[in-house]
C-alpha cells in the first residue's frame, strides 16, 4: 500500500457493502481474489480499511450517478491539491 501512495495520489472511493454487492453481478469471473469458503462480505471487511488508511482522499461514491462521483472525486482533488 505504501507503494501505490508514493505512485500517486490514492483516491478511495467508499461504498457500503450493500452497495458494493449490488453493483458485482458477476463475482466469479469479476476477478475478485476469494479464498475457498471466502465471501465478498469477507474480502470487504478486511480491505475496506486498508483502503482507508492507504488513502490520501476518501470520496463517498454512494448513491449517487457516475457523473456525480466524478464531480466528487475533481472537488476532492482540487481540494487536497491547494
Amino acid at each position: 500500500m505504501a507503494h501505490m501512495r508514493r505512485l500517486g495520489t490514492v483516491v478511495y472511493l467508499k461504498l457500503s457493502l450493500e452497495e458494493v454487492e449490488g453493483r458485482i453481478h458477476n463475482l466469479n469471473s469479476r476477478g475478485i481474489a476469494l479464498s475457498p469458503g471466502q465471501t465478498l462480505a469477507d474480502v470487504y471487511q478486511y480491505r475496506a480499511p486498508l483502503y482507508e488508511r492507504c488513502a490520501h482522499i476518501t470520496v463517498p461514491a454512494g448513491g449517487q450517478s457516475l457523473a456525480g462521483t466524478v464531480e466528487a472525486v475533481k472537488k476532492a482533488l482540487a481540494a487536497y491539491q491547494k
